[in-house]
């Protein structure tokens, strides 16, 4: 049966008044809708295929959605479809260092850190549930921004006082992926942009030749 409307010109071949003008306009009308409704429902169940040709662009939001997979600036209709595909496997990795390393890369951070406290030690006791993302120099182009309150500067407008050369979307972005994909049971701490030089705990030792600790970073608050 190659579609609806020829079935039913089928069921009506021997029924005469379903074979004039208009009793054939009445089932032809029907099969089309048959038609209509079977495309429909075709296109529906391929729409969730994000590999295949047959996945409109349009669909992804409410992919996304449904496999809890965030859509970030940086993406392309491609490499969303690409980390869709992969939904099952990076949910299943929830809650690892190895995630949230994934995902920053894929928000545009390839080099960012997850540095755990016992290797940064920020505070004078470690504590096994804390972290810091890291940003070393050259990683990003945020610096120390000139803007203040009360400079004529509109508040929401969208500008980062203290900061600049990253949007408040994109610094959003990396606070809700760090929420989501940390381990429940772990705190990030901070968010720290080492903007030049060195900080205590990024790595380097002291004794290094030409090594001066205490950079110039930004350090911004997770929640």
């Amino acid at each position: 049966m190659a579609s609806f409307r020829a079935y039913v010109e089928q069921l009506t071949a021997g029924i005469q008044w379903l074979r004039n003008e208009f009793g054939a306009k009445f089932s032809g009308t029907i099969g089309l809708l048959a038609d209509m409704v079977s495309e429909g429902t075709n296109q529906a169940i391929k729409a969730r295929f994000v590999t295949s040709d047959t996945c409109p662009n349009d669909a992804l939001p409410y992919i996304g959605g449904n496999v809890d997979i965030e859509r970030f600036v940086v993406d392309t209709d491609d490499t969303y479809k690409a980390r869709l595909a992969r939904s099952f496997e990076l949910n299943s990795q929830h809650g690892t260092r190895q995630i949230l390393l994934f995902m920053l890369s894929e928000a545009g951070w390839p080099l960012a850190q997850v540095l755990e406290d016992e290797v940064f030690k920020a505070l004078p006791q470690p504590w096994w549930s804390q972290f810091v993302i890291y940003f070393p120099e050259g990683s990003h182009s945020v610096q120390i921004g000139t803007a203040v309150y009360g400079d004529g500067t509109t508040y929401g407008d969208g500008t980062l006082y203290g900061m600049k050369g990253i949007t408040a979307e994109r610094l959003s972005e990396i606070k809700r992926l760090v929420l989501k994909w940390k381990r429940p049971a772990s705190i990030c701490r901070y968010i720290l942009f080492v903007i030049d030089g060195n900080v205590y705990g990024d790595g380097s030792h002291y004794g290094d030749p030409g090594l001066v600790y205490g950079g110039v970073s930004l350090q911004i608050n997770v929640q």
